[in-house]
């Protein structure tokens, strides 16, 4: 086994040992993978979870061998790791189960061979009031309903992601990867073979090179996060330079307002894609509506337009395939993101 490392997730920072212990040995994904996936999907699985009493299905042996359901929170939890206490009557005994708050949390239930998580319906302020009907619903059937050239971007690295890309492939759909980018502190880790500013041309190849070994059938590339490392004119156009040699398109996920990846593309002479409307910034489905709505309307104005939403938000595939539909009707075609400059 490796040594422990550290991950800094939000303000915290959360000592992982065992990185390497093989959790899925069909696949070969390990304790980190598990870490950088929950990291890579913070916004979802904290919302899934806040202030919800979560009891943790742990592995510490991998998945050959078995889970420990468990109620109460480990022994050894660092003091910001808050708790909500349950009574159960049938036992008169009362449990202090993990009640998330932060993405931190998360991560350290991992160090704790925690791979799934599994919540109340109710809230720690009322446990016996119920406030939602939880149905699990994979976002993939939703996806692949939708009549439309859909381009999916896919991180390397995190489990599920080749799996994913394999089958979203098959159904004729197109794959970008999804760099992990350098964040400003203190978050600045954005997953596993990040870009990070002062990598040298040599690094950022063979960091990049590594990244596509993960990401089957990708013709393109933006950046996952990155408010940091995108803002670096160097680091943006050693990553472009790679792409143009490996001949593959880039578009600008446009992650902060002083960007270079644009700058970069144009001063190698590679075509301008820039993200132009974050369709699912909130998980509303009128705020969805009303972006796909502002993205027709750039779109008619200049010729094109390019928006960007999330996978796993439980609203955007329905309301994103609802509005593609009716804009079809009104006229408006639908293009890979490859076969479209603006």
């Amino acid at each position: 086994m490796s040594d422990a490392i550290e991950l800094e997730v939000g303000a915290r920072t959360v000592r992982l040992s065992s990185p390497d212990r093989v959790y899925f040995p069909d696949h070969g994904w390990t304790k980190l993978d598990v870490a950088q996936y929950y990291m890579s999907v913070g916004d979802g699985i904290v919302r899934a979870l806040r202030e919800r009493p979560c009891m943790l299905h742990r592995f510490p042996k991998g998945l050959p061998g078995g889970k420990v359901h468990q109620k109460r929170l480990p022994a050894g939890a660092p003091e910001w790791v808050e708790t909500v206490q349950l009574y159960f009557p049938r036992y008169g005994l009362t449990a202090d189960e993990l009640c998330v708050t932060e993405l931190a949390q998360v991560i350290w239930a991992v160090q704790m061979s925690t791979v799934e998580f599994h919540p109340w319906n109710s809230r720690r302020g009322a446990t016996e009031n119920p406030d939602e009907w939880r149905i699990d619903l994979d976002p993939m059937p939703r996806w692949l309903a939708i009549d439309a050239p859909l381009t999916f971007s896919a991180m390397p690295y995190p489990p599920l992601s080749k799996d994913l890309a394999f089958k979203l492939h098959q159904a004729g759909y197109r794959i970008m990867m999804h760099v992990p980018t350098q964040n400003a502190p203190p978050n600045s880790f954005s997953g596993k073979g990040q870009l990070a500013v002062n990598m040298d041309s040599t690094t950022v190849f063979k960091t990049l090179d590594d990244d596509l070994a993960s990401v089957p059938f990708a013709k393109g590339l933006n950046n996952h996060q990155g408010g940091l490392g995108c803002d670096d004119l160097t680091l943006m156009t050693r990553m472009c330079q790679w792409a143009k040699q490996k001949g593959m398109y880039v578009v600008d996920s446009s992650s902060s307002a002083r960007d270079k990846v644009s700058l970069a593309c144009t001063a190698l002479g590679m075509p301008h894609r820039k993200n132009e409307v974050f369709i699912d910034h909130q998980n509303d489905p009128n705020y969805i509506r009303n972006a796909m709505r502002q993205l027709a309307e750039l779109a008619k104005k200049n010729g094109t337009a390019i928006g960007i939403c999330h996978w796993h938000r439980p609203n955007t595939p329905t309301v994103v395939g609802e509005m593609i539909k009716q804009l079809k009707n009104e006229g408006i075609h639908f293009a890979f993101v490859q076969d479209v400059t603006n």
